[in-house]
């Protein structure tokens, strides 16, 4: 086995630490996703030693995504957000999305209060004609590398309206359902933005387009691209795992 490979299994050994349950090892079914490996059998003896250790993995993802709510009932409904490294923030308000550069968001921001913190955005999903939410990501595990790229697993996620202040459950009874998939850790997502986790190699190579067939948040960044907002700068795009 190359002396990389054993690198490279001392660096993602030192990285579990923090999670509770020792049985999410147990179950991880995206080893496979690892790049192949020379020496299959020393592989699986080293995700034996991991297993034993009763380390688990912890998160290299931070709470990037700001999420505010206008705070005058009188007025009408809003949404504003931030995200580390984008200057300015966008508005959502009756059913548009607005771009604001800085100075204007500040001003805008002091009639908001923060409603979260979350690891990122999933998009916006049309509930009824006129219910409209935000799919917000609150809980994340990090489950390895690849090509540099931390890939991440869901595992808690919100639903925001975008209208309504409160609980979103009394719009649709399918609410509790949806959220419970979407928490469910089955989707996954790229914490580095250049790795298009939709893409398998060979597709990299000759276009830098997204797989619709593995994103399957696809159209809940539709309302985003329709104002003209770039959604990949924004917004999450998740495979399902």
């Amino acid at each position: 086995m190359d002396f990389s490979l054993y690198f490279f299994h001392i660096k993602l050994f030192l990285r579990l630490s923090y999670l509770q349950d020792s049985s999410i090892l147990s179950h991880e079914p995206h080893f496979a996703s690892i790049p192949i490996l020379k020496d299959l059998v020393q592989f699986c003896s080293i995700c034996s030693v991991i297993k034993r250790t009763g380390a688990n993995f912890s998160h290299m993802s931070v709470r990037e995504v700001r999420i505010w709510r206008r705070s005058d009932a009188r007025q009408t409904p809003a949404i504003m957000l931030e995200k580390n490294g984008i200057d300015g923030a966008l508005m959502l308000q009756n059913g548009s999305i607005a771009a604001l550069d800085s100075a204007a968001a500040e001003v805008e921001k002091r009639g908001y209060t923060k409603v979260m913190d979350s690891y990122g955005l999933m998009g916006v999903l049309r509930i009824t004609r006129d219910e409209h939410v935000l799919v917000v990501v609150t809980g994340v595990l990090s489950v390895g590398q690849l090509y540099g790229a931390d890939i991440v697993k869901i595992i808690s996620c919100e639903l925001i309206s975008l209208r309504a202040v409160g609980s979103v459950e009394f719009l649709d009874p399918r609410i509790v359902d949806l959220q419970r998939l979407l928490s469910s850790g089955i989707f996954y997502y790229s914490a580095n933005p250049r790795y298009d986790i939709t893409s398998c190699a060979q597709r990299r190579c000759a276009s830098k387009e997204s797989d619709s067939r593995f994103f399957w948040n696809r159209t809940l960044h539709f309302p985003f691209e329709r104002f003209g907002i770039d959604s990949c700068q924004w917004l999450l795009k998740c495979i399902v795992g």
